[in-house]
């Protein structure tokens, strides 16, 4: 798989499970007994959202960890 492809359903997934996660907490607002949420809505909120912050976190640390090697080595070649 392409990286550019990869990024984009990473995005993509971490989107799609933020907005999912905010439709539960407002369904379970919403819905009777109006204004309680039960604690599978906040589980799954939870998941949602850890999900979303693998997915995003763990990619952006990892570009960044290889992005600042590279700089260490491109910057000792031309000490």
């Amino acid at each position: 798989m392409k990286q550019e492809t990869r990024d984009r359903v990473i995005v993509g997934v971490g989107v799609a499970s933020f907005i999912v996660g905010v439709v539960l907490t407002f369904l379970g607002l919403f819905l009777p007994p109006q204004g309680v949420i039960d604690n599978t809505v906040l589980v799954a909120v939870g998941q949602f959202l850890t999900l979303t912050a693998a997915a995003l976190g763990v990619k952006e640390y990892v570009d960044g960890s290889i992005t600042r090697a590279r700089m260490k080595l491109g910057g000792a070649e031309h000490e």
